[in-house]
Protein backbone atom coordinates (compact mmCIF):
# COMPACT_ATOMS: atom_id res chain seq x y z
CA UNK A 1 0.00 0.00 0.00
CA UNK A 2 1.60 3.53 -1.11
CA UNK A 3 1.11 6.68 0.22
CA UNK A 4 -2.82 8.36 1.35
CA UNK A 5 -3.46 12.00 2.70
CA UNK A 6 -6.26 11.33 5.21
CA UNK A 7 -8.24 14.49 5.90
CA UNK A 8 -10.80 15.70 8.36
CA UNK A 9 -12.60 19.00 9.26
CA UNK A 10 -14.44 19.86 12.43
CA UNK A 11 -17.05 22.27 11.64
CA UNK A 12 -19.40 25.36 12.81
CA UNK A 13 -22.55 23.11 12.06
CA UNK A 14 -23.71 20.93 8.97
CA UNK A 15 -24.22 23.05 6.45
CA UNK A 16 -21.34 22.57 3.54
CA UNK A 17 -21.83 25.49 1.73
CA UNK A 18 -22.37 28.00 4.89
CA UNK A 19 -20.59 26.79 7.69
CA UNK A 20 -16.68 26.83 8.10
CA UNK A 21 -13.92 24.45 10.08
CA UNK A 22 -12.84 25.12 13.15
CA UNK A 23 -10.12 21.91 13.02
CA UNK A 24 -8.40 20.71 10.26
CA UNK A 25 -6.30 17.03 9.73
CA UNK A 26 -3.70 16.10 7.08
CA UNK A 27 -2.66 12.87 7.97
CA UNK A 28 -0.11 11.40 5.79
CA UNK A 29 0.23 7.35 5.68
CA UNK A 30 3.00 4.96 3.96
CA UNK A 31 2.26 1.53 3.67
CA UNK A 32 -0.45 2.02 6.63
CA UNK A 33 1.98 3.84 8.90
CA UNK A 34 1.63 7.58 9.60
CA UNK A 35 4.75 9.67 9.05
CA UNK A 36 3.23 13.09 9.36
CA UNK A 37 0.49 15.29 10.76
CA UNK A 38 -0.52 18.88 9.99
CA UNK A 39 -3.23 19.56 12.41
CA UNK A 40 -4.73 22.50 14.70
CA UNK A 41 -7.68 24.76 15.64
CA UNK A 42 -9.33 27.37 12.95
CA UNK A 43 -10.64 30.79 14.61
CA UNK A 44 -13.88 30.59 12.21
CA UNK A 45 -14.53 34.32 12.29
CA UNK A 46 -17.90 33.47 13.92
CA UNK A 47 -19.38 32.06 16.62
CA UNK A 48 -19.64 28.32 16.97
CA UNK A 49 -22.94 27.15 18.17
CA UNK A 50 -23.04 25.04 21.39
CA UNK A 51 -24.61 21.85 19.95
CA UNK A 52 -21.13 22.09 17.52
CA UNK A 53 -19.13 22.59 20.60
CA UNK A 54 -21.22 19.68 22.14
CA UNK A 55 -19.94 17.16 19.00
CA UNK A 56 -15.94 18.12 19.05
CA UNK A 57 -15.62 20.18 21.97
CA UNK A 58 -13.98 23.23 20.33
CA UNK A 59 -15.42 26.37 21.76
CA UNK A 60 -15.64 29.91 20.01
CA UNK A 61 -13.31 31.24 23.08
CA UNK A 62 -10.65 28.57 22.39
CA UNK A 63 -10.66 28.93 18.53
CA UNK A 64 -10.53 32.70 18.98
CA UNK A 65 -7.25 32.10 21.26
CA UNK A 66 -5.49 29.43 19.49
CA UNK A 67 -6.65 28.93 15.82
CA UNK A 68 -5.32 30.35 12.84
CA UNK A 69 -7.22 32.84 11.04
CA UNK A 70 -9.51 31.34 8.42
CA UNK A 71 -8.01 32.23 5.43
CA UNK A 72 -4.38 31.04 5.94
CA UNK A 73 -6.17 27.61 7.24
CA UNK A 74 -8.04 27.43 3.87
CA UNK A 75 -4.89 29.10 2.04
CA UNK A 76 -2.51 26.16 3.46
CA UNK A 77 -5.06 23.03 3.40
CA UNK A 78 -6.03 23.52 -0.33
CA UNK A 79 -2.02 23.79 -0.87
CA UNK A 80 -1.57 20.63 0.79
CA UNK A 81 -4.33 18.43 -1.10
CA UNK A 82 -3.79 19.85 -4.44
CA UNK A 83 0.22 19.12 -4.05
CA UNK A 84 -0.61 15.51 -2.67
CA UNK A 85 -2.88 15.41 -5.84
CA UNK A 86 -0.17 16.25 -7.80
CA UNK A 87 1.77 13.23 -6.75
CA UNK A 88 -1.15 11.55 -7.56
CA UNK A 89 -1.26 10.81 -3.99
CA UNK A 90 -5.64 10.05 -2.86
CA UNK A 91 -6.96 11.89 -0.16
CA UNK A 92 -8.77 9.82 2.37
CA UNK A 93 -11.38 10.06 4.80
CA UNK A 94 -14.93 9.61 5.65
CA UNK A 95 -18.18 11.81 3.45
CA UNK A 96 -15.16 13.65 1.64
CA UNK A 97 -18.17 15.30 0.05
CA UNK A 98 -18.74 17.13 2.86
CA UNK A 99 -15.45 18.04 3.77
CA UNK A 100 -14.40 19.03 0.36
CA UNK A 101 -17.20 21.21 -0.58
CA UNK A 102 -16.47 23.19 2.42
CA UNK A 103 -12.88 23.89 1.48
CA UNK A 104 -13.39 24.18 -1.81
CA UNK A 105 -16.72 27.11 -0.85
CA UNK A 106 -14.44 28.85 1.76
CA UNK A 107 -11.06 28.65 -0.54
CA UNK A 108 -13.00 30.12 -3.06
CA UNK A 109 -14.64 32.81 -1.01
CA UNK A 110 -11.49 33.92 1.11
CA UNK A 111 -8.62 33.52 -1.49
CA UNK A 112 -10.05 33.73 -4.59
CA UNK A 113 -10.17 30.40 -6.10
CA UNK A 114 -11.52 26.78 -5.59
CA UNK A 115 -9.88 23.62 -6.14
CA UNK A 116 -10.47 23.03 -9.53
CA UNK A 117 -8.89 26.68 -10.49
CA UNK A 118 -6.03 25.32 -8.61
CA UNK A 119 -5.52 22.59 -10.92
CA UNK A 120 -6.50 19.64 -8.26
CA UNK A 121 -8.63 16.77 -9.76
CA UNK A 122 -8.35 13.96 -6.99
CA UNK A 123 -7.99 11.42 -6.75
CA UNK A 124 -10.08 10.60 -3.72
CA UNK A 125 -10.98 7.54 -1.72
CA UNK A 126 -14.18 7.89 0.37
CA UNK A 127 -14.47 5.12 3.42
CA UNK A 128 -18.52 5.11 3.84
CA UNK A 129 -18.88 5.41 -0.30
CA UNK A 130 -17.07 2.29 -1.11
CA UNK A 131 -18.09 0.49 1.97
CA UNK A 132 -21.09 1.16 0.74
CA UNK A 133 -20.07 -0.29 -2.60
CA UNK A 134 -18.10 -3.45 -1.07
CA UNK A 135 -21.48 -4.32 1.04
CA UNK A 136 -24.27 -2.67 -0.08
CA UNK A 137 -27.01 -4.47 0.95
CA UNK A 138 -25.76 -4.85 5.01
CA UNK A 139 -28.32 -3.20 7.66
CA UNK A 140 -26.75 -0.37 10.13
CA UNK A 141 -25.33 2.66 10.72
CA UNK A 142 -22.34 3.96 8.60
CA UNK A 143 -20.81 6.48 10.33
CA UNK A 144 -17.12 6.38 10.56
CA UNK A 145 -17.93 4.68 14.53
CA UNK A 146 -20.05 2.27 12.79
CA UNK A 147 -17.70 1.51 10.17
CA UNK A 148 -14.84 1.35 12.63
CA UNK A 149 -16.68 -1.18 14.67
CA UNK A 150 -17.36 -3.07 11.60
CA UNK A 151 -14.28 -3.28 10.24
CA UNK A 152 -11.97 -3.85 13.20
CA UNK A 153 -10.51 -0.20 13.85
CA UNK A 154 -9.98 1.40 17.10
CA UNK A 155 -11.22 4.74 16.92
CA UNK A 156 -10.03 6.61 20.04
CA UNK A 157 -11.56 10.95 20.51
CA UNK A 158 -14.19 10.38 17.85
CA UNK A 159 -14.98 13.88 16.38
CA UNK A 160 -10.86 14.85 16.67
CA UNK A 161 -10.06 15.68 13.41
CA UNK A 162 -6.76 13.75 13.47
CA UNK A 163 -8.37 10.34 15.14
CA UNK A 164 -11.19 10.71 12.47
CA UNK A 165 -8.88 11.01 9.30
CA UNK A 166 -6.18 8.43 10.62
CA UNK A 167 -9.72 6.24 11.76
CA UNK A 168 -10.92 6.77 8.02
CA UNK A 169 -7.46 5.86 6.39
CA UNK A 170 -7.61 2.48 8.63
CA UNK A 171 -11.09 1.49 7.32
CA UNK A 172 -10.44 2.09 3.97
CA UNK A 173 -7.07 -0.36 4.53
CA UNK A 174 -9.53 -3.01 6.32
CA UNK A 175 -11.89 -2.78 3.75
CA UNK A 176 -9.41 -3.70 1.05
CA UNK A 177 -7.91 -6.27 3.23
CA UNK A 178 -10.77 -8.00 3.13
Amino acid sequence: MGEVLGFDFETTGVDRFNDVPVSYALVTLIAGERVSTSAGLIDPGRAIPVGATEVHGISTERARAEGMPLRDAMEMIAAEVVSAGARGVPLVGMKLDYDLTILDTQSRTLCGRGLPERGWCGPVLDAVVLDRHEDRFRKGSRTLSALCAHYGVCIENAHDAVADAVASAEVLFALAAR
